[in-house]
C-alpha cells in the first residue's frame, strides 16, 4: 500500500513538472508576439517601447555574489571555507545569500556576519557588475527588439552614482544595445531610494516616449505596477529570484525563466 502511494506521489510530481514546463514554454513562445507587436507598432507610425529591469531580469547576479565570497575566503587563508564557497552553484544563489552560505555548510554565526558584511560593501559596487552573466537568450532577444525599431528602456533599481559606469560596461561587454540611438538607461539618483517608489515616478515620463509594447521584471510588485500603468502592454515576470514575502503576480502576466524561444 505504501509503495503504491509513493508511486502515485511520484507520478503526480512528474505531471506537475510537465505542466509547469509546458506553461513556461508557452510563455516563451509569446516572446515572438512581442517582436511582432514591435514591428506592427513601428509600421503604424508610433514608437514601440520595451521596458527591462536588469538584476534578475536580464542579468544573473549570482556569479557576482559568488566572486565576492570567494575573495573573502581567499583573504582568510581557510582552504575548507574556499572549497565550500567553490561548491556553491552561482546560478541558483538564493535572494537571501546568507541562506546559500548556510546550505553550503558555512554555519558559524561570526563568520557568516563577516562574509555578509563584505558582500554588502562589494555587491552594490559597480566594479563587480562585470561578473554578472546574461539570462539565457536575453542578449539575442533585446537586440532583435532593438533591430525591429523598439526603444529599449533599462529601468533599474541600481543607483547612478555607484553603478552607472559598471552597468554600461556590463551591458556593452555582454552585447546588449546601450549608448546608441533607441536605448535609454534609467537609474535611481541615490542608492537608498526605494526602488518601487522610484520606478513608479518614472512611468509618466516613459508614457510620453511612445507606446509601451512589453515589460520584463523579476519583482512581483514591480511587474504588477507596470501592468497596471500600461494595461495594453504584454507583461513578463522573470521567475528567477525576488524579495521574500512579495505579493502574488497578478493574473494576465506571463511567467518565464529565460528568453530562449522556438522558431
Amino acid at each position: 500500500m505504501k509503495q503504491r502511494k509513493n508511486r502515485i506521489n511520484k507520478i503526480f510530481r512528474i505531471l506537475v513538472i510537465l505542466l509547469l514546463s509546458s506553461s513556461c514554454l508557452h510563455s516563451n513562445e509569446i516572446l515572438l508576439d512581442v517582436v511582432k507587436r514591435v514591428t506592427e507598432t513601428k509600421n503604424s507610425g508610433e514608437l514601440p517601447v520595451v521596458i527591462f529591469d536588469l538584476d534578475g531580469t536580464l542579468f544573473d547576479s549570482g556569479p557576482r555574489s559568488k566572486r565576492i565570497f570567494l575573495e573573502f575566503a581567499e583573504t582568510t587563508g581557510n582552504s575548507l571555507l574556499k572549497l565550500k564557497v567553490e561548491m556553491i552553484d552561482a546560478h541558483t544563489m538564493k535572494y537571501k545569500v546568507r541562506e546559500s552560505l548556510i546550505d553550503a555548510g558555512i554555519k558559524d554565526s561570526t563568520l557568516l556576519k563577516e562574509m555578509i558584511d563584505s558582500w554588502r560593501k562589494k555587491f552594490f559596487n559597480g566594479e563587480y557588475l562585470k561578473y554578472d552573466k546574461p539570462v539565457p537568450g536575453s542578449v539575442e532577444f533585446v537586440n532583435e527588439l532593438s533591430d525591429s525599431g523598439a526603444l529599449i528602456i533599462y529601468l533599474t533599481g541600481r543607483d547612478a552614482p555607484g553603478t552607472l559606469i559598471g552597468s554600461v560596461a556590463a551591458l556593452q561587454k555582454n552585447g546588449f544595445p546601450i549608448g546608441v540611438y533607441g536605448t535609454e538607461l534609467i537609474m535611481k539618483p541615490e542608492r537608498f531610494m526605494k526602488t518601487y517608489t522610484f520606478k513608479k515616478k518614472t512611468l509618466s515620463y516613459i508614457k510620453k516616449l511612445g507606446t509601451v509594447v512589453a515589460s520584463f521584471e523579476n519583482e512581483p510588485a514591480n511587474i504588477n505596477l507596470l501592468f497596471e500603468y500600461f494595461p495594453e502592454n504584454i507583461p513578463f515576470f522573470l521567475d528567477t529570484s525576488h524579495k521574500p514575502n512579495a505579493p502574488p503576480v497578478n493574473k494576465g502576466i506571463h511567467h518565464i525563466k529565460n528568453y530562449i524561444r522556438k522558431r
